[in-house]
């Protein structure tokens, strides 16, 4: 059985303007997006079928729900993982992503490496 081409995304904004500053994405296993250029990453989800993120339908959409759909994909096609976590992890009291990668709590997260970390169930901290 063939997995659904489904691409794992993470967008960071700058939360007093609202103005994406990054956004990292990978899928097909090996396919990586880490830019801030909307225009390229409609070009880098077009042929996925599912979106990916964590708590992507209360943050993420809401900056790049466009971008998703002209790439054509439904935005119903759309995996949160913060809201499944708690349901295949009940006894866990925090389901935020796992940053160990960052050295110092007020550097900025790096999206790619979140889109990873979503990917491969690095969810708790």
């Amino acid at each position: 059985m063939e997995i659904p081409p489904i691409a794992f995304i993470d967008v960071e904004v700058e939360p007093q303007t609202h103005m994406i500053l990054d956004i990292g994405s990978v899928r097909d296993y090996d396919r990586t997006f880490h830019s801030g250029s909307i225009s390229n990453f409609i070009d880098f989800l077009r042929g996925a079928e599912f979106i990916c993120g964590h708590n992507i339908l209360n943050h993420d959409l809401n900056y790049i729900g466009k971008a998703i759909s002209e790439a054509g994909v439904n935005l119903s096609n759309s995996i949160d993982t913060l809201i499944l976590s708690p349901l295949f992890f009940p006894a866990i009291k925090h389901h935020s992503l796992l940053k160990d990668d960052k050295l110092q709590t007020d550097e900025l997260n790096n999206p790619l490496v979140d889109s990873f970390k979503t990917r491969d169930g690095g969810l708790f901290q």
